[in-house]
């Protein structure tokens, strides 16, 4: 279950989308029709785009564009924004000039309607990673592994590159004391992780062990289940993050696992696409 600041982050997420949605259409008119939209040419293009709109929400939600994760990566949402954009944009036109049971075609409309709702969206999507990327929206992280990895990872992290993410801790099984450095907390492999977790308010933990051989560490995983955060391998958030993988991290464990994920992947796109067009 999601924490209801989550939810209601996400929600404005969508009021602004739709919001910029109906703008873009109230603009496209204003310039067609000279400065003043007339009744009639509102109510013609209301309905139509509003089914399409629906259809082009959906698809943002199938792509991953209302998970905060994505959008504070602006690397990884830019790539997933203008995947969906060009989808939407055929499903438009296959929908205007395919299925003209509206009895419209708007050509000049929908070209200009879909050029400032890119532009209008995509400006939003920015202004909202970067008030999400403010201290109290910002997604904790707690690095569980070897201090050499995790200096290795914040010297590649580039402070302000990637919105709403923030190395707050650390838990080594190899500390023996507790110190904070640099705004960055090491805790001692004697403090329960769960607590740790708590103290520094954690929203995700990134694995770079094998819990299977520390018990105690498995045991405090399994406790931290139900403080709602996310738990990733270093692997996984590295290519989050980034869109690459090192090439430390290729193991023949991550390939027989990543094959099999990338198989699911084509399948899963191929049938949300299709119950799509289906619906």
């Amino acid at each position: 279950m999601q924490p209801l600041f989550v939810k209601m982050r996400k929600l404005l997420l969508l009021a602004g989308d739709l919001a910029i949605l109906y703008l873009s259409l109230y603009l496209t008119l204003i310039i067609r029709e000279g400065g003043e939209i007339s009744a009639q040419a509102w109510q013609v293009h209301l309905v139509p785009f509003t089914i399409i709109y629906l259809i082009w929400l959906a698809v943002f939600y199938i792509n991953d564009l209302y998970d905060l994760n994505a959008t504070k990566n602006i690397l990884n949402f830019s790539r997933k924004f203008f995947q969906s954009f060009i989808l939407n944009a055929l499903i438009a036109v296959a929908f205007f000039y395919v299925i003209p049971y509206f009895g419209i075609a708007p050509k000049t409309n929908l070209a200009l309607n879909i050029a400032l709702f890119v532009i209008l969206a995509y400006a939003w999507r920015v202004i909202f990673n970067a008030i999400i990327s403010k201290s109290v929206f910002t997604n904790r992280i707690l690095f569980v592994g070897p201090e050499k990895k995790f200096l290795e990872l914040m010297a590649e992290f580039k402070p302000g590159r990637y919105h709403g993410w923030k190395f707050a801790a650390i838990w080594d099984p190899g500390h023996e004391k507790e110190f904070r450095r640099d705004q960055i907390k090491f805790f001692k492999c004697t403090t329960p992780l769960n607590q740790a977790i708590e103290q520094e308010k954690i929203n995700t933990v990134i694995l770079n062990l094998e819990p299977h051989e520390h018990p105690r560490l498995a045991k405090d995983l399994y406790k931290s289940i139900f403080q709602q955060i996310s738990i990733i391998s270093l692997a996984n958030f590295y290519e989050m993050i980034t869109s690459r993988l090192p090439a430390e991290h290729l193991s023949e464990s991550w390939f027989l696992q990543n094959l099999k994920e990338a198989d699911k992947k084509i399948y899963d796109g191929f049938k949300q696409i299709y119950d799509l067009f289906l619906s």
